[in-house]
């Protein structure tokens, strides 16, 4: 599976502010993912990137 997101330059501008501020870890990782898709990176290179299972790299992706 491979699918592109479009999310504007301001979007990814505001995930990168979130990450740095939230102190939530389970938040934090659901915006480095969605950071990833965002930048065209294919579900398996996120999910070997964050050492997480490319299901849940699936369903971070769900929730655009």
């Amino acid at each position: 599976m491979f699918s592109h997101y479009h999310i504007t330059d301001q979007v990814l501008d505001d995930l990168e502010f979130e990450h740095c501020h939230t102190t939530d870890k389970c938040y934090a990782g659901w915006v480095k993912t969605v950071y990833l898709l965002g930048n065209r990176w294919s579900v398996t290179k996120i999910a070997e990137a964050l050492l997480i299972d490319r299901e849940t790299v699936r369903n971070h992706s769900q929730s655009l």
